[in-house]
């Protein structure tokens, strides 16, 4: 009504005007022989009132226009407001483990998105169709998976429809090492966007693929990335590297290899006890016996694990002990001392004895070996240790020209 009362102001003030001003003026107009004369005030103040009513019936037209505009927006606004109100919902029941019911949620939603253009259209469409594949991942429906998989990757995106996408990529992986299905996830890691690639939750499923794949070099250097982004907690990471770097020297099928990975090993992976026994042990597994000086070398990095052999697992004393026998024919007199020095410190140990027992076998002291052998079988080593003394007595007293002894040893480390 503001327009109405604008109107009867302007015409009271026209009036008004008309009355006060002189209205001696004269304009006269002729046409066809007619003279029509009009006043000068009248004909100024019907231009005024017609000036002013073309303003507002152009201003009333851009109001309407913007009303049906604005009428339009607000149709579509909620129509997406709708239909993202489905995907929340669906999200939401995802997130709360109802699968099948968020599975029907989101395909309510994709078929209503068929039949709209909105702004943010394709964003709903995408992480619909992610709802719809995580729920089928959950239920086991591979088929359904690959399907609502390949419509997200599909939809036309942009802005955050593009985010949604490299979201679905990611967690598709997740579903194929899940699945333990690592020729898919291989596939779904090299094909996404490099900027995608780089992400830490990359190298977390390229770590995993590796450990699947049983593909130790790779998954070292997963962990030192994701080690530089500071993802593991504590020493977490730098054990994950020494188990790693153990498993790669392992696995060497020759000195050549097995060297050059020893070498571009960091200090700090060198460092750990489980590194330093599979190089050595690899090395002893795979070439001839090391001449004198290279077997000193090998025991100095073996030096730290028998400074601390009685803080080691049984497990590392074992490998331990292996590698040292090994090396004993080429080792100084002195480290059989060592080793009985050691044993006199902690008579009790039984892993002290069996590497002496072990140490006196490849020296030939073959009296002092039998009485170690017999204690071992007598500690509360485990099962394995013990048949291992069981078989080196038996093969002792066979050596001795004793069937009897050696055929109740053997017995005894079939029974252990």
């Amino acid at each position: 009504m503001k327009w109405l009362f604008t109107l009867v102001t302007w015409i009271a003030l026209a009036i008004a005007a008309a009355w006060f001003l002189d209205n001696s003026a004269m304009v006269s107009v002729f046409a066809n022989g007619m003279q029509i004369d009009f006043s000068l005030n009248l004909l100024v103040i019907a231009t005024l009132l017609g000036a002013w009513l073309i303003l507002t019936i152009y201003r009333f037209r851009h109001r309407l226009g913007r009303m049906v505009r604005e009428a339009k927006a607000n149709r579509a606004q909620q129509a997406e407001r709708d239909l993202m109100g489905l995907v929340m919902e669906a999200l939401s029941l995802q997130l709360a483990g109802r699968h099948g019911r968020a599975q029907a949620i989101a395909q309510q939603a994709i078929e209503r998105l068929a039949d709209q253009s909105l702004p943010m259209q394709s964003t709903a469409l995408v992480l619909a169709h992610w709802v719809c594949a995580e729920s089928a991942q959950a239920m086991r429906q591979s088929e359904q998976v690959q399907h609502h998989l390949d419509a997200a990757l599909a939809v036309t995106a942009k802005g955050s429809g593009v985010v949604a996408q490299e979201g679905v990529r990611l967690r598709s992986i997740r579903w194929a090492l899940d699945n333990r299905d690592t020729p898919v996830a291989r596939t779904r890691l090299v094909a996404l966007p490099k900027a995608v690639s780089r992400r830490v939750q990359v190298w977390r499923s390229r770590l995993d693929l590796a450990l699947l794949d049983d593909q130790p070099q790779q998954a070292l250097e997963a962990v030192r990335t994701l080690n530089k982004h500071g993802v593991f907690a504590g020493d977490t990471s730098v054990s994950l590297q020494r188990s790693l770097a153990a498993q790669m020297l392992s696995t060497a099928t020759d000195l050549g290899s097995l060297n050059a990975t020893w070498k571009n090993l960091p200090e700090t992976e060198r460092a750990g006890y489980e590194v330093v026994l599979a190089w050595v042990g690899q090395r002893l597994a795979l070439g001839d016996l090391p001449q004198a000086a290279e077997a000193q070398a090998l025991m100095g990095h073996l030096q730290p694990l028998w400074d601390d052999f009685i803080y080691l697992s049984e497990s590392q004393q074992l490998r331990f002990i292996n590698a040292v026998v090994m090396l004993l024919p080429v080792l100084p007199q002195v480290w059989l001392g060592h080793f009985e020095t050691a044993h006199q410190a902690h008579p009790e140990d039984g892993m002290l004895q069996f590497l002496v027992a072990k140490a006196y076998l490849q020296r030939e002291l073959l009296g002092k070996a039998k009485v170690m052998l017999v204690s071992v079988t007598k500690s509360d080593l485990s099962a394995s240790i013990k048949r291992q003394a069981w078989i080196a007595l038996a093969e002792l007293e066979t050596a001795h020209d004793e069937p009897a002894a050696a055929e109740a040893a053997w017995r005894s480390a079939a029974l252990v």
